[in-house]
């Protein structure tokens, strides 16, 4: 008997007695229900790659995932608190994976423990660990003898000393669907791990049985008992829509028997990586959110979806610059069936209404803003159509001019069914020329936007939501 095979077999008597003589079935899986999706998350490749706070982590919220996999080693810039934000955001699985190729008892010890990664298994019983050792041997500038010894030394060595209830362990397969199999044919892999690793990384379609390593994923669900993590999955084809290539993904992991899969990671969250087409990005949220019914966009800038029929009035008429960010889900409001508060704007669904722009209006944020605020000379009627500057504009229904850079913006960039009439004459608020209308608040601000000339709108839906409407500029 060799080394590794006298090893193995004090190693299981140990076990034998430590758990009263029984070893845990390396092929159980936690999944009950052929209905539900094993748990599913993204790859983090590094908090640094990307806004944490600002990108991945609402990316992450949003999709509603329940696994996330961090990098260990150090250069990836993962520590523990991220870990824990990722618990705070829903993670209910973690994996934590070990160096690629020198994965040995050495690196992922002084990872897993001085890093204080460890800490964290124990501190959160109800969170299922997962430890990834190695992944992908083809790609590493050692021998496939040496990355196997890897794997051997860390679950014999450091698995004892570190090991938790909630702390699972699975064995990062190679690419080679012939090298797999000799691997697990050897028996003490699905012996001593609690399941093995690969990855499924696609052109086209995951589904596309030509591909290598559904070998893999075959031998492993039909020839043993062992319980497979796919511990990154993603399609490279470049042109692809985003929202396809989830779409695509989802169709992929909804063919596999739930009872086998660990989990599964997608490939990959952060931007600005060596992979940009694998990325996942703000248009592939509302896919792994179940929003594709409604046709809805996600801004990770405020967490907010907007979707159908808003989505498309904010399309059609000028998106951001226009209308903002949305800040609120839809609700229910006084002055329609549905609304959406945006940062400049309040979206009403009116059924029936105006058919040609999906039955949406535009609240009249301006109005109900300067409410208390009529008897001021500025909202006074001038009653005259006598231009008051270079090029100028009377609306009779208001009483009011609208002139240079004002109306300008005015008829590029929406008009009457965005902004509404102007309700107020210009005048200096907050430092800034200004002017109100019944749907918006115009700001000049010399050097600020020369292509919309150094016009801004104002934050009425802010405003509204945070019940200081009626406040307005600081005056002067």
């Amino acid at each position: 008997m060799g080394k590794r095979g006298k090893q193995l077999l004090a190693l299981v008597v140990v076990v034998l007695v430590i758990s009263g003589g029984a070893l845990t079935a390396s092929g159980n899986s936690q999944q009950s229900s052929s209905d539900e999706r094993p748990p599913l998350g993204p790859v983090f490749i590094s908090p640094e790659m990307g806004s944490w706070d600002d990108f991945q982590r609402p990316i992450f919220r949003a999709s509603g995932f329940d696994l996330a996999k961090v990098h260990l080693p150090p250069g990836f810039d993962t520590d523990p608190f991220h870990v824990e934000d990722l618990i705070e955001d829903g993670a209910t699985t973690i994996m934590l994976k070990t160096e690629d190729c020198s994965s040995n008892a050495e690196t992922t010890s002084r990872h897993l423990v001085d890093r204080g990664f460890i800490d964290l298994v124990e501190q959160y019983p109800d969170i299922e660990f997962v430890v990834q050792v190695g992944n992908e041997p083809e790609h590493c500038p050692i021998s496939m003898s040496t990355y196997v010894d890897g794997l051997f030394e860390v679950i014999t060595e450091v698995k004892p000393v570190v090991d938790q209830p909630n702390l699972r362990w699975i064995a990062g397969m190679p690419m080679s669907a012939p090298t797999t199999r000799q691997l697990l044919s050897d028996g003490w892999v699905q012996e001593l791990y609690d399941g093995v690793g690969t990855n499924m990384l696609a052109h086209f379609s995951l589904t596309d049985e030509t591909h290598n390593w559904h070998q893999i994923v075959d031998y492993v669900l039909e020839n043993t008992e062992a319980e497979i993590w796919l511990t990154e999955i993603g399609i490279n084809h470049p042109p692809m829509n985003r929202a396809t290539k989830a779409e695509r993904m989802l169709e992929y992991v909804d063919t596999l028997p739930v009872d086998r899969i660990g989990g599964v990671a997608i490939f990959t969250m952060g931007r600005g990586t060596d992979w940009p087409q694998y990325e996942l990005t703000e248009s592939m949220v509302p896919v792994f959110a179940g929003q594709t019914d409604d046709n809805c966009r996600f801004f990770a800038a405020t967490e907010e979806f907007l979707c159908d029929p808003f989505r498309i009035f904010w399309e059609r008429h000028g998106g951001l610059p226009i209308f903002g960010y949305p800040i609120t889900p839809v609700q229910t409001h006084d002055e329609a069936e549905s609304v959406q508060f945006l940062e400049r704007a309040r979206f009403e669904w009116h059924p029936g209404v105006w058919p040609e722009e999906n039955d949406v209006l535009l609240g009249h944020l301006g109005r109900e803003m300067v409410r208390g605020r009529k008897d001021e000379t500025v909202f006074e009627s001038t009653r005259s159509s006598e231009p008051h500057g270079d090029e100028c504009r009377y609306f009779a229904p208001t009483g009011q001019h609208l002139c240079d850079e004002f109306l300008t913006y005015w008829n590029e960039f929406g008009g009457l069914p965005v902004f509404g009439y102007p309700i107020s004459q210009e005048f200096i608020e907050g430092g800034f020329r200004v002017q109100y209308f019944e749907r918006a608040r115009f700001e000049h601000q010399p050097g600020v936007w020369a292509e919309r000339h150094d016009v801004l709108q104002g934050l009425l839906g802010v405003q509204a939501v945070q019940g200081t409407l009626t406040d307005g500029l600081e005056p002067d």
